[in-house]
Order: structure tokens, then sequence, then C-alpha cells
């Protein structure tokens, strides 16, 4: 795994863009915790909707103009819609849906296929 690291200003705002672009309605709350750089999608009235976390690997190999591209390819917003409050988080890899319990349990969605 990469180190942690934190992402320039430019950065950010492509991902603030793509998420714009699919949240037009809401307001978009770039936030790091952890290491992990996070946006945090609100309603009008300022409750949380959604969570996103993308990891420093995926901005290793991701431009800022590439950026909205593979979130794109993702399905990163389908994905958010899915797990509503539930954390969603980006990797080089795609795209994990990881569940609020002590466990740690993960689930796999929007996560391109591979072939062999």
């Amino acid at each position: 795994m990469s180190e942690a690291r934190l992402v320039d200003e430019t950065t950010v705002r492509a991902v603030c863009d793509y998420l714009h672009e699919n949240f037009r309605a809401d307001r978009v709350v770039p936030f790091v915790d952890h290491g992990v750089q996070g946006f945090r999608i609100d309603d009008m009235f300022g409750t949380p909707r959604y969570v996103l976390a993308v990891r420093s690997e995926f901005f290793d190999t991701h431009t800022p103009p590439e950026i909205p591209a593979a979130l794109r390819q993702f399905r990163v917003a389908a994905a958010l819609r899915q797990a509503g409050r539930t954390r969603v988080e980006v990797t080089t890899s795609g795209v994990r849906v990881t569940d609020a319990k002590p466990s740690g349990a993960e689930r796999t969605a929007g996560s391109p296929e591979k072939r062999a």
C-alpha cells in the first residue's frame, strides 16, 4: 500500500467537479481523515447523504484531468446512491462499499471487470 499523502487543490477540485455533476442539488465537503482524502455530500439542509473516500494510490495513478473519467468508469455516483450513508472507497482497482460494522466487512460495487 502506498504512503498516505495530502493532495493538491486541483486534484480535490477534479473530484468535487465530478460529484457536483452527479449531485447537483447537494453540497460537497472535502475533508481528510486518517490520511485519506474524503468527500461528504450533504443535502440542502446540511444532513450528510453520502461519504466518499479516495485512496492515495488512486491519485498516484490518475492526473486531475483523468479523475472524472476514472470515477465515471468505476460508477462512483451509482455506488454512492446504492450505499446511502455507508462509506464508499475508491482505489486503483475500483470501488468498495465498506460496512460500518466493527468487523470491517466489505463488498465490491462497480469495479470494472479484469481480463486475464
